[in-house]
């Protein structure tokens, strides 16, 4: 590995898990790309925590469930700081709605952002991740995804995605 400051983007950091996953990594000593779809001044503030804390940050704005916009993340970081080390997947969208009235247009964003956002993170972060000389992609779940609960089929179902994603890409990929 090389001796640079390693690099971490963080998915839904602008607030509450991402925030302190993104500010302990800072502690750490990783540059942070704090990254939301569009609570631009949370993303700021976490940003300045993150330099407070005496690393780099930079604010990314994308709606992950666009695979362009994903791609486009990753490069930022790439470009900015010339490497990649770590990708935490913990961005989600966080609904409390009965599955008599959920609406297929709620269950895709959901999905979208959760689960298809973490795969084409994913998908663009690996190579980079690989380049840096290996590192790690971490993708937030929760207990709910084993247990389940009322109001949350759509988001149980896609953490419960993400912990197969998981375990595919720690097979596939755990050489890089």
């Amino acid at each position: 590995m090389s001796d640079q400051t390693k690099v971490a983007i963080v998915t839904g950091s602008a607030l509450n898990i991402g925030r302190a996953t993104a500010l302990h990594l800072a502690r750490d000593g990783f540059s942070i790309v704090v990254t939301a779809r569009q609570s631009e001044h949370d993303a700021a503030e976490t940003a300045r925590q993150v330099r407070d804390a005496g690393t780099d940050a930079i604010v990314h704005l994308a709606d992950i469930s666009d695979p362009a916009q994903a791609r486009g993340l990753i490069e930022a970081a790439v470009r900015h700081f010339g490497r990649l080390d770590v990708l935490v997947n913990n961005a989600s969208v966080r609904r409390q709605t009965k599955f008599a009235d959920m609406t297929p247009e709620e269950w895709r964003e959901i999905m979208g952002t959760t689960l298809d956002g973490a795969f084409y993170c994913a998908h663009a972060a690996a190579p980079h991740i690989a380049a840096a000389g290996g590192g790690t992609i971490v993708n937030l779940g929760g207990i709910s995804a084993h247990v389940g609960a009322v109001g949350r089929v759509h988001a149980i179902t896609a953490k419960a995605g993400m912990v197969g994603l998981t375990r595919a890409l720690a097979k596939e990929l755990a050489g890089d």
